[in-house]
């Protein structure tokens, strides 16, 4: 920061954590610069390496709660962590992951699978997302005879063998591996849903999926149970379909549910979903709060 021609106005720290945190304090006090931070999540400390008392854990922790409440503001991913920080006195303003929705386009849906069911997950599961889960439920509907397709883009086969703990996929789960960000879009158009399943824990309410966000955008309805604001946003049988728990039984249920809707009702929810994303997940919509917010930080 110190080579730029020009002062920045403002300073934004996204990760880092404590480190990050203790050489852009000293530089944004001495140069009257306010700090901000954007916070996205709120590790577990069983997803770091070295647990509860490894390094990782320990400087997160120490930007969570000392460094971050002690910036000019704070742009927070979820109302869990704008309720967190605004209980410390901190300035906050909640904004959820944000896309160009608007000029995104959507047309039709491509849905080119022959199952009556065709469901979507792409990412990178590791503790956080039930990917095992979802693939046991699966396995457990073709059991008992109906077409249903998951495919799985990011992992490999024998990272959602083990996940599922089990010797052989079932024949409904298609893994893809990695996808390239552009092709992203054209999978999820050609599931009748994307899956998100989560444990509601510090972690899970704390973030925010953000492909819950590109799942709608790109109209594409959602089967998730509610974890964070998923709830503000998702109403069942209208963007997408809501799971009462995570387990694999209920789970399991919520797809013999979709298995179930008529293709008017499937479209239906396609709109649906576009449309909130339109209304809630544009990055223009939230453009207002943060001029506010950088208007009114001190240094």
């Amino acid at each position: 920061m110190d080579a730029q021609p020009t002062r920045p106005s403002h300073v934004m720290v996204y990760g880092g954590a404590a480190q990050y945190m203790l050489h852009l304090r000293r530089w944004c006090r001495r140069n009257r610069v306010p700090l901000l931070a954007d916070v996205v999540e709120w590790y577990d400390p069983r997803h770091l390496r070295g647990g509860f008392l490894g390094p990782l854990h320990l400087s997160s922790e120490s930007a969570m709660r000392y460094f971050y409440p002690r910036c000019a503001g704070i742009v927070a991913i979820s109302s869990y962590l704008e309720d967190y920080y605004r209980g410390l006195g901190t300035n906050v303003v909640r904004v959820p992951p944000t896309l160009d929705v608007r000029t995104l386009r959507v047309g039709p849906a491509v849905r080119r699978q022959a199952a009556d069911l065709s469901l979507v997950y792409f990412g990178t599961p590791g503790r956080k997302d039930l990917l095992g889960t979802m693939v046991r439920a699966v396995d457990r509907l073709e059991r008992q005879g109906a077409a249903i397709e998951l495919h799985i883009y990011g992992p490999t086969a024998t990272q959602v063998r083990d996940l599922a703990g089990l010797e052989r996929l079932p024949k409904g789960v298609d893994v893809r591996g990695r996808l390239a960000q552009q092709e992203m879009p054209q999978a999820l158009r050609e599931a009748d849903f994307s899956v998100i399943l989560r444990r509601p824990e510090r972690f899970a309410q704390a973030g925010f999926p953000t492909k819950f966000c590109e799942s709608l955008a790109n109209g594409t309805p959602v089967i998730a149970n509610l974890t964070s604001d998923l709830g503000d946003y998702l109403r069942h049988g209208v963007e997408g379909l809501v799971c009462d728990g995570w387990s694999e039984t209920e789970l399991a249920d919520v797809l013999h549910a979709a298995l179930e809707l008529a293709p008017a009702q499937r479209d239906a929810m396609r709109g649906a979903a576009r449309a909130q994303a339109l209304e809630s997940f544009d990055y223009r919509g939230y453009a207002p709060q943060l001029s506010v917010l950088l208007e009114t930080a001190r240094p």
